[in-house]
């Protein structure tokens, strides 16, 4: 994407954006939401890459939920199915975010629906 916010960002903040990704692997949202409350005013950086793994956490969330209602009453283990694979891809997906941000870039998730402007 040829619009990509460009940063200078400390060596703190990119760690910051980095762990904010990284966060959701383990405890889904709440890294992310405590990050972009907490900073989304010191640094423009930090508050980019915290909305970004919110809105992703949040999709990651409503897909979770929908998920686990169709396998309790339509997919049974084929739901389970998709329920691991799609995990399996938000971790891959954060950890590429988490890498990027540390190296000071930025990219937006694909599907991610965009909650928190």
């Amino acid at each position: 994407m040829n619009d990509d916010p460009v940063f200078f960002a400390s060596s703190q903040e990119r760690n910051i954006a980095m762990l904010t990704h990284f966060g959701g692997i383990l405890f889904f949202f709440i890294p992310a939401l405590m990050v972009w409350l907490l900073k989304k005013d010191e640094s423009k950086f930090i508050a980019t890459h915290a909305r970004e793994a919110l809105n992703f956490q949040l999709t990651l969330l409503i897909i979770y939920i929908a998920l686990s209602v169709l396998t309790h009453f339509l997919l049974g283990l084929f739901g389970i199915l998709l329920f691991g694979l799609s995990w399996l891809g938000s971790m891959f997906l954060c950890a590429m975010a988490g890498s990027i941000a540390n190296k000071g870039e930025f990219r937006e998730y694909p599907f991610a629906l965009r909650l928190i402007k």
